[in-house]
């Protein structure tokens, strides 16, 4: 199945967080990947200003046989095994974080993975991105 996964970090060494990622995605085979971005991190009200970190941004398309829960515990697995703490809050600077944006034409819920990514319509920046894929 054709994915395309979104990565960003805005902790520590944000490009070689973005690389690392990368190296452990032995999963994925003809994979493309867009430019890597700056972009300012979003807030939600009420969030501490020392959250206010900007992210390094991009995204990687390629096909996989993983199946959507199977590939979200692979990319959990991979953020955590560079140091990502889980159990942070949400929206809290990371050093690494991964999305399924896309799974082929596929729709699909179950918990809280929800494909296509619900938010990726309010993000001008990865839309820009996925384009210089297709």
């Amino acid at each position: 199945m054709q994915v395309i996964l979104a990565l960003g970090s805005n902790l520590g060494n944000r490009l070689a967080n973005i690389e690392n990622a990368l190296a452990q995605m032995e999963f994925l085979i003809r994979c493309r990947h867009s430019t890597i971005i700056e972009v300012a991190a979003l807030m939600l009200a009420n969030s501490p200003e020392e959250w206010n970190i900007p992210f390094l941004n991009m995204v990687i398309t390629g096909e996989t046989s993983l199946s959507p829960l199977e590939l979200l515990k692979t990319l959990k697995q991979i953020e955590s095994d560079l140091g990502r703490d889980l159990s942070a809050p949400r929206w809290s600077p990371r050093i690494i974080d991964i999305d399924i944006l896309f799974y082929g034409d596929e729709q699909y819920q179950d918990g809280d993975l929800i494909i296509p990514h619900p938010e990726y319509k309010n993000r001008p920046f990865l839309q820009k991105l996925v384009k210089e894929l297709t």
